[in-house]
């Protein structure tokens, strides 16, 4: 999947495979299918020589920003002429797998048992911190359900996904019987147009164990056949290269939150120009 991406970013952007110094991939859990330094076996998956060499970075949340980070610095800091910076997750194939054994260690379960916190539990966390109340999150749930919704109808998001073939496995609740399918994922599966208020404000606690948590999840109909990968190429060196390209967006600094779930938003904003 990351191969599949990072392969139609070169090629929007007009480069040969063999141009590009370096691709960088951010993986939350860089372990299973997203694991053996999938930058690497991302670049060679998308076509690059074995003379390209790619690197993993993992952020959790921030992985992938933080790879694209790390390409830009390449670009800038080392002079590199191209390098391809983006993220891959996968949920169902590593997440549901994870390895636990000795996940923990003695000294920080004693000093700072935070660092092994759920993000649900953060997610309460914050929201009691910043007097987040549960009728503010319902409102804003329902207005990013609702640009969703009317962004993918006016179709926003189609120049930003890589229309990918798959195949969908339907089981048959009653039998049991699984049958395969051939589909071609156009856009994210993942939001809800039918979304209401009062849907949202019915929905229970997600946090267990807590029941004067704010915190809630919309529940899964089904499982989403769509998994998420984005890559971004960056350029710069001579006069003559700079000229074959247009930049869309110049990174001048990075920010990352100490605390997951903060928004880095305004960070963000200060420290990008668009253009």
């Amino acid at each position: 999947m990351a191969g599949y991406v990072v392969a139609e970013a070169m090629k929007r952007a007009g480069i040969d495979p063999a141009e590009v110094e370096d691709v960088v991939i951010g993986s939350g859990l860089p372990e299973g299918a997203t694991g053996n330094n999938i930058g690497r076996t991302a670049a060679l998956r998308a076509g690059c020589p074995v003379t390209v060499s790619g690197g993993t970075v993992s952020r959790f949340c921030a992985s992938g920003l933080d790879a694209i980070a790390a390409a830009s610095k390449r670009v800038i800091v080392d002079n590199a002429d191209v390098v391809v910076g983006g993220g891959v997750e996968s949920i169902s194939m590593v997440q549901n797998y994870i390895n636990t054994e000795f996940y923990t260690e003695e000294w920080l379960l004693r000093h700072t048992p935070d660092v092994y916190m759920p993000m649900l539990y953060t997610a309460d966390n914050v929201a009691k911190k910043y007097n987040v109340s549960r009728e503010s999150q319902d409102e804003y749930a329902l207005q990013s359900q609702q640009r969703t919704a009317e962004g993918q109808k006016a179709g926003r998001f189609d120049k930003e996904i890589v229309q990918l073939p798959s195949w969908k496995f339907n089981q048959d609740k009653d039998t049991g019987k699984v049958t395969e399918e051939h589909v071609n994922l156009k856009h994210d599966e993942g939001n809800r147009a039918d979304t209401t208020l009062e849907g949202l404000s019915s929905l229970k606690g997600a946090v267990p164990g807590i029941k004067d948590t704010s915190v809630r999840c919309l529940p899964c109909r089904n499982f989403s056949s769509s998994m998420a990968s984005r890559s971004m190429t960056s350029d710069c060196g001579s006069s003559t290269r700079r000229s074959r390209f247009k930049p869309c967006t110049a990174a001048t600094r990075w920010a990352f939150p100490t605390t997951v779930s903060t928004s880095t938003a305004a960070r963000f904003r200060s420290a990008t120009r668009t253009g």
